[in-house]
């Protein structure tokens, strides 16, 4: 669906990738938001990276085109690739996307990143012509380092926890003896591991999510801060 077709739309999400978009509504489902082909009851944008979210024009734009907006959440992962430092990375985000607000949304300077995500009210102004419920979530759980992956990686079913410290530690001695993957990309490494030694194979995250035969505990109790957040946000 085109973004001249999401101009109808009164709920939108922005997120960094086409993983987050696909998976979200899988996960909304199984926590009891119905989530129907169409009209969807929040309209997903793959923003194809960090980069594309942070641009203040980007956002400008895209509020004066869409006057029916009602509800606008931002999700984003804490970690970066370059430089790695996994010190403050979710306060470093947040510092990040409150700056780019800042410039049409002075108040945001007083909305403090909570371990249940942020959502905030704004009145209309120059930039926004109608009142919007705001929200914003960084991956994994608004205080640790981490990604999507790491949130999913949590989903992990409570009944395999061996299986999975001894994915951490091949995955690490495969480090340790020169497999050439970045330090930030770890947690994307593990969770693709562990799917790997799975009874299905060849499973990617998408797969391991459906709902048949799931791989991924879509209602564990780690995924419930998020479930909350996005049905706070969007009133569903």
């Amino acid at each position: 669906m085109s973004n001249k077709q999401s101009i109808r739309y009164s709920k939108h999400l922005w997120v960094e990738g086409k993983s987050e978009q696909q998976i979200i509504p899988y996960l909304m489902e199984a926590n009891g938001i119905s989530w129907p082909d169409n009209p969807f009851p929040v309209y997903i944008h793959d923003k194809s990276g960090f980069s594309n979210i942070s641009k203040d024009e980007d956002l400008r734009t895209f509020f004066k085109a869409h006057l029916r907006m009602s509800h606008f959440g931002i999700i984003v992962d804490a970690d970066n690739p370059a430089p790695f430092d996994r010190q403050k990375r979710p306060q470093s985000r947040w510092q990040s996307l409150q700056d780019t607000i800042l410039r049409f949304l002075p108040d945001i300077q007083k909305i403090h990143l909570q371990k249940d995500g942020a959502v905030f009210d704004v009145e209309a102004n120059s930039t926004i012509p109608n009142k919007v419920r705001f929200g914003i979530w960084v991956m994994p759980d608004n205080q640790n380092p981490g990604m999507l992956e790491t949130f999913l990686a949590r989903l992990i079913p409570d009944g395999l926890p061996q299986l999975w410290q001894h994915t951490q530690a091949s995955v690490l001695q495969a480090q340790q003896l020169n497999a050439p993957f970045r330090d930030v990309d770890i947690d994307k490494i593990n969770l693709r591991t562990w799917l790997t030694w799975q009874n299905k194979p060849d499973s990617q995250i998408l797969t391991a999510i459906q709902p048949d035969e799931p791989l991924l505990d879509l209602t564990h109790h780690n995924a419930q801060d998020f479930v909350a957040w996005f049905k706070t946000l969007y009133e569903l």
